[in-house]
């Protein structure tokens, strides 16, 4: 494991900006983890790198995704997986295609196979999300993972954001105002992400 200084992730700000030839906060934040691990990775020599996308909207991994089928059911929930799956290439794919491609590293996404797209879309949705109050989603693929050998800890740990999991979000708010950014200049110069609201 490394941790980058706080001055690393915001070196990283521009280079992830150019990478990914997008200046939105959602990209960047959830890009400079990315960018980072595959940095490091490109350090070692590694020019293949398995990406891990495709299981949240695949086996119902998203915290909103409960919200969902307690308000609109499982038609639409089934709905609202898929179409989070097919936008994928827009939200995701694109940004982490161009920041391995920044790198000179290939990106390999096998969640991405048709066969395994055909097979977790005809798992029925009940299985994957059991509830409204389900706050975990993902069972059979959860269940696979400690079938194989994955520790509980990580098979069955709640899902959490990239910008999240690894605290970039908080050390680009701490650098933000550092700078004088705060919501009060953020309202001021209109600035509105496109991160969906749920």
């Amino acid at each position: 494991m490394r941790i980058l200084a706080i001055h690393e992730v915001e070196e990283y700000i521009p280079r992830v900006i150019e990478a990914i030839e997008d200046s939105d906060f959602v990209q960047v934040e959830t890009g400079i983890g990315l960018y980072a691990a595959i940095d490091l990775a490109s350090q070692d020599d590694i020019n293949v790198l398995f990406s891990g996308q495709g299981p949240d909207e695949l086996w119902g991994g998203y915290n909103w995704y409960p919200r969902v089928l307690g308000r609109d059911g499982r038609q639409e929930l089934r709905r609202r997986m898929w179409e989070d799956f097919t936008r994928a290439d827009i939200e995701t794919l694109d940004r982490e295609n161009k920041i391995a491609l920044a790198h000179d590293i290939e990106l390999s996404f096998p969640y991405l196979d048709t066969e395994v797209v055909d097979l977790a879309m005809s798992v029925a949705s009940e299985l994957k999300v059991s509830s409204e109050d389900d706050r975990l989603g993902k069972h059979p693929h959860r269940q696979l993972a400690t079938r194989v050998g994955i520790p509980d800890q990580y098979a069955n740990r709640e899902k959490s954001a990239i910008q999240h999991g690894t605290g970039i979000h908080d050390v680009l708010d701490g650098i933000a105002r550092r700078n004088g950014f705060d919501p009060v200049l953020v309202e001021r110069v209109g600035y509105r992400s496109d991160q969906p609201e749920w």
